[in-house]
């Protein structure tokens, strides 16, 4: 058998034997995994095998050939970023049913403290490309020591072997969390 098309992926995605209405509904404009990469679908070229999307620099829509597709739904948590700060991913209640990412279905927060050497990201693709193989976690620390839980700062590292807990509430998920 050969290499799956656009129309063979979006219809494994959508489930359908036509998805393009579908697709067109549910899809574009979210972000999605093409080709290990996260861009936001403009537009689907089904006989070229071409995904038309939106380019993070610029602006401009730009067109990419197709060879792997996927839906891009992060879980829920913290992720940690390579430039030290972490990324606070959450799902908006808003619908009940979609089959890829999107800010209107979801919150994405870069939260902590970022490291003075690391690169700066210039988009927000950049920062969802870097998460989308990874599985976050409930609490996390930051480049400079603080340790969240959700977006919430509920202690700090002093040194390798001293934690302090800044709200009780959160006391036995930090004990837990330092057992690990």
């Amino acid at each position: 058998m050969g290499k799956p098309t656009l129309l063979d992926m979006l219809c494994n995605i959508m489930e359908l034997d036509k998805p393009m209405e579908e697709a067109n509904r549910k899809l574009r404009k979210t972000y999605m995994i093409v080709n290990g990469i996260v861009l936001k679908v403009s537009d689907f070229d089904i006989p070229y095998n071409i995904i038309h999307y939106i380019n993070p620099n610029s602006g401009d829509v730009e067109h990419v050939k197709v060879d792997t597709l996927q839906v891009f739904l992060p879980e829920t948590g913290l992720y940690p970023l390579s430039n030290g700060q972490l990324l606070y991913v959450n799902k908006v209640p808003k619908r009940q049913w979609n089959k890829s990412f999107t800010f209107e279905y979801y919150s994405a927060d870069n939260i902590g403290e970022m490291n003075p050497k690391a690169t700066k990201y210039r988009a927000k693709e950049q920062v969802l490309t870097e998460i989308c193989y990874s599985k976050p976690s409930d609490i996390a620390i930051d480049y400079t020591g603080n340790i969240y839980y959700g977006s919430n700062v509920i202690g700090v590292v002093l040194n390798s072997k001293e934690v302090i807990c800044n709200h009780q509430q959160y006391e036995q998920e930090l004990i837990d969390w330092c057992k690990l």
